[in-house]
């Protein structure tokens, strides 16, 4: 594992361990996904828009391929970090008070 893998690994780890102890639910623009690839960003200065092109909706859309891809290269193939982070953001979003206003949806 690489020097910038270890310290991607290492924010994903305890971003996640701070998500659950605040019970961390979705709000209109902040999720687990946008927040961790923000978190990524400043602290292993990956590229935010090449996180959110990987793992947008990932929680929602079970997508093996994507899965396996997003697998690899965030998560150095750790799968039970992986696993964490989509059961997280799932509980995330199943947990949010959140409710798309109508005008959000129109058109789509």
């Amino acid at each position: 594992m690489s020097a910038i893998q270890d310290q991607i690994t290492s924010t994903i780890e305890s971003f996640l361990v701070r998500m659950a102890e605040e019970n961390f639910v979705d709000g209109f623009e902040s999720s687990i996904v946008q927040n961790l690839g923000r978190e990524l960003a400043q602290t292993c200065n990956i590229d935010w828009a090449d996180w959110w092109r990987d793992n947008c909706m990932i929680e929602i859309i079970h997508n093996s391929r994507q899965n396996e891809k997003v697998l690899a290269k965030w998560f150095d193939g750790d799968k039970a970090l992986f696993d964490r982070y989509i059961a997280q953001a799932q509980w995330s979003r199943e947990n949010s008070k959140f409710e798309m206003p109508s005008w959000g949806t129109a058109g789509t």
